[in-house]
């Protein structure tokens, strides 16, 4: 068998980097792909979306939020990632509220209601239960741990 045929032979370093590169273009054309066939998300005149359900975005390698959205009426996650702001988020959700695990040093942005709770330990800042009363109005739960 030659090494050509091989296929478990190692990436060299230069395959490894492309790939760094592309998976995160690759992973977010499938996911915006699905979003947009989707039967419950409503796009508004400014080009917003309304989503009836959940957004999932965690562990996405994101380093924004790459639509614009108004209403959620499920959970919106988007931990495990490299947001260095919320630009984008909705402006309501109706259940959970997740952005942990990120590059964040502020939370502007961030939904200005949230239903069931709002997490968002283990960014570059610590935020506290006040910093997020300041910008959201959590009906629920704050966990902000790291």
């Amino acid at each position: 068998m030659s090494d050509d045929n091989n296929i478990f032979k190692p990436a060299s370093d230069e395959e490894l980097e492309q790939r760094k590169k592309t998976a995160p273009k690759i992973m977010l054309q499938e996911w915006l792909d699905a979003f947009l066939k989707r039967k419950d998300i409503h796009e508004n005149e400014d080009g917003s979306y309304d989503v009836d359900e959940s957004i999932h975005l965690n562990k996405m390698m994101l380093k924004e939020i790459p639509v614009k959205f108004r209403e959620v009426g499920g959970n919106f996650q988007v931990s495990y990632n490299s947001l260095a702001t919320l630009k984008n988020a909705p402006t309501y959700v109706g259940g959970v509220f997740t952005c942990s695990d990120n590059k964040l040093t502020s939370l502007e942005g961030a939904p200005k209601e949230v239903g069931l709770h709002f997490w968002c330990g283990s960014n570059s800042k610590q935020f506290t239960e006040e910093d997020v009363k300041k910008v959201s109005d959590v009906k629920g739960v704050i966990l902000n741990w790291l």
